[in-house]
């Protein structure tokens, strides 16, 4: 069984570690904040600020440029393909693990 260090979170595709790192650097921006949950002392809230709920609306088409630079010169057919691929990937670093 392996570490809460370890862990890895299928759906986001990074670690505790690297989590913690990008939660610092949003919160050092002000577009978060930590604070302990009032009724379970091992857990965090982790709650957007104002300055962080101003910039939502602006990521959606941020994501909709940069995806579709990556898949600029692809057919709809390829694009599902690449992405069933790297989530295969994803899936098998998950079962086996790092190193394994």
């Amino acid at each position: 069984m392996r570490g809460v260090a370890d862990q890895r979170d299928r759906g986001l595709g990074t670690d505790t570690a690297g989590m913690t790192r990008l939660l610092d650097r949003l919160e050092a921006k002000g577009l978060l904040r930590r604070e302990r949950h009032p009724e379970d002392r091992r857990s965090i809230v982790i709650e957007l600020t104002d300055e962080g709920r101003a910039l939502v609306p602006s990521l959606p088409p941020i994501f909709g440029r940069i995806s579709r630079q990556v898949f600029a010169g692809f057919s709809p057919e390829e694009v599902a393909q690449v992405t069933d691929m790297l989530r295969r990937i994803l899936e098998n670093l998950a079962e086996e693990g790092p190193g394994a």
